[in-house]
């Protein structure tokens, strides 16, 4: 469980410090929804989960795409996860083309 809070810490400072790359891409590819205008809960699921995308292996993305879903639907509500799940789809596609 100390493992997991670690991990966690790390994460939510490593999307602090790159947020404007993260919000640039969620920026480019949330295109009916305005950054700017999520909730603060929401910004913060997406922030990490782009951070995360962007550093991880490509195995995981699954599993980091279906926890910012479950967190969104915990947090926030179904329309958001939805969304989440659409756009954090098309920033992991646009990450993987660019590593090849």
């Amino acid at each position: 469980k100390g493992d997991n809070i670690g991990f966690a810490l790390d994460l939510a400072r490593m999307a602090y410090d790159e947020m404007e790359v993260n919000d640039a891409l969620l920026a480019a590819y949330s295109r009916d929804w305005d950054v700017e205008r999520f909730s603060s809960v929401d910004r913060s699921i997406l922030r990490m989960a782009v951070c995360e995308l962007r550093h991880d292996t490509v195995e995981n993305y699954h599993v980091i795409i279906n926890e910012a879903i479950e967190l969104a639907k915990r947090y926030s509500d179904e329309k958001v996860a939805k969304m989440i799940n659409g756009v954090l789809d098309k920033i992991y596609h646009e990450i993987e083309d660019n590593c090849e």
